[in-house]
């Protein structure tokens, strides 16, 4: 595992229990009331992806116009070759949760979504510290449902107003190889 992380009130401790039969098994210590953010990353691998799954990853991922335009210039058939790296966060009341403080810090995550003042359902989309304007995000409810929207101009992201309880915001960045071949 690369990185698992947790800020809060009176220093949370988030520890990994083990493999689940569907997901990474965490443990999470709250030791007082408030907003508490956890992080999981993995560590960074290359994945191939063989012609008959690139176009599903393409879609999935909604990568930039740069990276579409590479990827249509790679010969056919092809296999995509990606430099993965995923951090999952997660952002939870314990209690009573007026100040959202812990929501509004990274985590240090190369990418990751922050809290801002405005409410539970605001969020900027932070890169390597620095808000990514108009970026692709997606918002997917509890239910399965998924909607395409952007950040703003200056990488903020809210939630639509009927929008409500669990979500996840999914966002992904997937570079052009600096040479035209090499990973994505």
């Amino acid at each position: 595992m690369g990185q698992v992380v947790a800020n809060g009130p009176a220093d949370p401790r988030l520890r990994i229990v083990g493999p689940g039969a569907n997901a990474l098994d965490l443990s999470l210590s709250v030791p007082a009331s408030g907003i508490v953010v956890a992080g999981v990353g993995a560590r960074p691998r290359d994945v191939d992806y063989g012609e008959d799954r690139i176009g599903a990853i393409l879609e999935e991922y909604r990568i930039p116009a740069s990276a579409l335009a590479a990827r249509e210039a790679m010969p056919r058939p092809g296999t995509l070759r990606v430099s993965s790296r995923r951090f999952a966060k997660t952002i939870l009341c314990a209690a009573a949760c007026t100040d959202r403080s812990a929501a509004s810090r990274p985590l240090g995550a190369d990418l990751e979504f922050v809290g801002v003042d405005g409410g539970p359902d605001h969020f900027v989309l932070f890169s390597q510290g620095r808000p990514l304007l108009q970026h692709p995000v997606d918002i997917v409810t509890s239910d399965g449902n998924r909607r395409h929207v952007s950040s703003d101009a200056q990488g903020r992201v809210r939630l639509p107003d009927e929008v409500r309880g669990a979500v996840m915001l999914f966002a992904a960045l997937m570079a052009p190889p600096a040479q035209g071949t090499g990973s994505f």
